[in-house]
């Protein structure tokens, strides 16, 4: 059967952006549906559905965690391990990232300074030409757009008076949290710059990506074509390194002991693309091209 190795490979991003997405398309089908019993059993339908698809994820991937947690147990010479080895490490990277944005919060509204990292090297900057500074605004703006948006459009749709308090609440709540959350990313990204540094290429994208790779990892460079359709990538394979814009660097890597690359707090070891955007392409491809032609 095909479906255990397809979802073992894929990752949890992946999988949940597939099945929220297929979530989303069927709530709204069943908004539209008049009759009260019959959409509450499509709801709950759904619901099964998307617990139903959580865990057949879940299930594929246990025996890899179930030996994880056993090597990491022989290695530290216990008999027991925490429970939380069995949870997968795309989960526990989220839980750890938006902890770390939560902290970036509080210290942006406190006017703490961020933490410049002590890597020398040439800078590559990734913020001054790109679109990252309207996120914030649009936050915002959304927050004031939401709830009297949400006043005309529930009632169209037939949500139940009760209902519609609930979601217009929620609505909001998750409006201030990822206002919130965008703070502490911003308050994270400081300078925003990745660096050349002596044998090594570090990424750095606030708390969501960082990355140190030898150059004699880096397979290639390309530069990716402003025609060219390229989406977020989140395989365990494929990794995007932006703070918002459309990636314009392809770097393709090689096995390497060294290599050392985090996305949203998950540790990947076989990267093979990262997706990368930076202010002037054209002069990262140059200054790189140097120092893989020195590495060589």
């Amino acid at each position: 059967m095909q479906t255990v190795p397809t979802l073992r490979r894929a990752s949890w991003a992946e999988h949940l952006n597939k099945i929220a997405g297929a979530t989303v398309i069927a709530l709204l089908i069943t908004a539209f549906v008049r009759e009260p019993n019959l959409r509450a059993l499509l709801k709950q339908i759904v619901l099964g559905c998307f617990i139903s698809a959580i865990a057949a994820k879940e299930i594929a991937d246990f025996p890899a965690l179930w030996v994880r947690a056993l090597k990491k147990c022989r290695s530290d010479g216990s008999f027991f391990f925490p429970p939380s080895r069995l949870i997968a490490p795309e989960f526990l990277g989220w839980f750890k990232t938006a902890a770390k944005l939560a902290i970036g919060f509080y210290r942006w509204a406190a006017r703490r300074p961020a933490f410049e990292g002590q890597v020398q090297g040439v800078p590559i900057t990734y913020l001054k030409r790109s679109g990252y500074s309207v996120l914030t605004p649009l936050a915002l703006l959304s927050l004031f757009v939401d709830v009297p948006v949400g006043m005309v459009i529930l009632p169209a749709l037939g949500v139940p008076a009760e209902e519609q308090f609930v979601l217009r609440t929620t609505i909001l709540l998750i409006g201030l949290v990822v206002l919130a959350l965008l703070l502490g990313d911003k308050w994270h990204l400081s300078r925003g710059e990745h660096y050349l540094a002596y044998k090594k290429l570090y990424l750095n994208i606030g708390v969501r990506f960082r990355a140190s790779i030898p150059y004699a990892a880096i397979q290639d460079v390309q530069r990716i074509s402003r025609t060219e359709k390229v989406y977020a990538r989140w395989s365990k394979r494929e990794l995007t390194a932006s703070p918002f814009d459309k990636p314009n660097v392809r770097l393709t890597l090689s096995s390497h002991p060294d290599t050392c690359v985090v996305s949203w707090g998950c540790a990947f070891n076989c990267v093979r693309d990262i997706y990368l955007y930076v202010d002037e392409p054209e002069d990262f491809l140059a200054k790189i091209g140097k120092e893989i032609h020195v590495e060589a």
